[in-house]
């Protein structure tokens, strides 16, 4: 699945469950905070290397799906937006 096909996927969820009403920046930006905490609370306490991670199945699965959530977020602003990620990426990468 390429990205454009992810974006409308995450659009069809959206609109099949009504949320449209509830999207708006400032709620898709909490949600992204919200999930990055939930993304950084699986590291609380610990340090593990990458290797450690992705040779525990549960705990490489636990982060994935709170990196899921983050990214179909962030993809969802992006929708909203209309921002191009792969361009805005790309621009910002060469900001820096």
């Amino acid at each position: 699945m390429c990205l454009d096909d992810l974006v409308s996927e995450i659009s069809n969820f959206v609109s099949e469950r009504d949320w449209e009403q509830f999207h708006n920046p400032k709620n898709i930006a909490m949600s992204i905070s919200i999930e990055a905490g939930e993304l950084l609370e699986c590291l609380q306490w610990d340090s593990p290397t990458a290797s450690e991670i992705i040779s525990d199945e549960k705990r490489l699965n636990q982060l994935a799906d709170e990196i899921a959530d983050v990214q179909i977020y962030l993809l969802r602003m992006c929708s909203m937006l209309e921002i191009d990620p792969v361009e805005n990426s790309k621009r910002k990468l060469l900001l820096n």
